[in-house]
């Protein structure tokens, strides 16, 4: 028998609760995952794991713009019309972060359009992401104060995200818990 040891990251496992809420708030299952991981919990993890939320700009502060929407065209080189060619908008506030990001689509290849707000918390980390898509009201409009698609983050004090949940209509239908 022989032990032999390299020089490696200090991976850590977790463990991670997915509860699956049903319309009337009962849950109707729940997982458990372990997971191996050696960087911090944020938005990409969540992604790449739970594939939640899918949407969001790499970075939600950019201290180059202030109070002010850039648009980044898909095709640069190409003619500037959302029929053939789509984009990318950000919204920033006087604090140089994203507070809304925005993706025109492309409906011909079956790339809906998506528009989230981003909410942040003292420490100017995105707490609430919130769907404002125009396709999303005019579906909902028979509903009286029809609530947006929204992820809600909770983080703890070394900037990790503890808990996802997402709401559909206000309701809660997807919780992920580190343990």
């Amino acid at each position: 028998m022989s032990l032999s040891s390299c020089g490696q990251n200090k991976k850590e496992f977790t463990i991670f609760k997915t509860t699956q809420f049903e319309e009337d708030n009962s849950i109707s299952k729940i997982n458990l995952d372990t997971i191996i991981w050696d960087k911090t919990f944020d938005l990409d993890f969540y992604k790449k794991y739970f594939y939640e939320p899918y949407h969001y700009p790499q970075a939600f502060i950019n201290p180059k713009y202030k109070n002010e929407t850039v648009v980044v065209w898909n095709d640069t080189a190409g003619e500037k019309d959302y029929n053939s060619n789509w984009t990318n908008s950000y919204t920033y506030d006087s604090h140089s972060r994203i507070i809304q990001f925005s993706y025109s689509g492309c409906m011909i290849c079956s790339q809906l359009p998506y528009k989230w707000s981003v909410y942040y918390d003292s420490q100017d980390r995105p707490i609430k992401l919130v769907n404002e898509n125009e396709f999303i009201k005019s579906r909902n409009e028979n509903v009286e104060n029809p609530e947006h698609p929204q992820y809600i983050l909770k983080y703890d004090d070394n900037n990790n995200i503890i808990q996802v949940q997402f709401f559909v209509q206000g309701k809660l239908t997807r919780q992920i818990d580190r343990t």
